[in-house]
């Protein structure tokens, strides 16, 4: 949906869907001549996605406690979007991305919605892309780095 009112406003987006496709994914795509569905990737070759895109967009609000794919995207210094509440606005902070407030309500299995709010947070990353790439990055080394994460392993177990 982004992608969609992003391309809608003019701007010239593509949208790189991995993985195997859920469902009917593959059918509610078939229209959107800016989506392009990659397939599974192996994960050497996951970071030159990363490094290529100007925003990760993470639109799950309710199935992945601390998604993999949103640390993969910050170590490889691409800034992040998404919705809060959720899992996302405790992952990142304001220099490394955006999280917009859902509409609906997911639990009652309707759409976040607030798609305008999430293609402008898109569009404002695109724009200030240099300084959100670099926040992105430092985030990750500071708080997914293996160092950090080993910290608090040891302060967890042994204090």
């Amino acid at each position: 949906q982004v992608a969609s009112e992003l391309n809608r406003q003019g701007i010239n987006v593509k949208l790189l869907i991995f993985g195997r496709p859920w469902k009917n994914t593959m059918a509610r795509y078939a229209e959107c001549t800016f989506a392009e569905f990659i397939g599974p990737v192996a994960n050497e070759e996951l970071p030159f996605y990363y490094r290529s895109a100007s925003v990760y967009v993470l639109n799950d609000l309710i199935s992945a406690g601390c998604p993999n794919s949103v640390i993969e995207a910050l170590a490889c210094g691409c800034p992040v979007v998404g919705y809060s509440p959720g899992v996302l606005e405790e992952m990142l902070n304001p220099e490394a991305g955006i999280c917009v407030p859902v509409a609906g309500d997911p639990w009652k299995g309707e759409l976040p919605g607030n798609v305008g709010a999430l293609a402008d947070a898109a569009l404002h990353i695109v724009e200030n892309n240099e300084m959100y790439r670099e926040g992105a990055r430092k985030l990750a080394e500071e708080r997914y780095g293996l160092d950090h994460m080993v910290d608090q392993y040891m302060k967890i177990l042994f204090e």
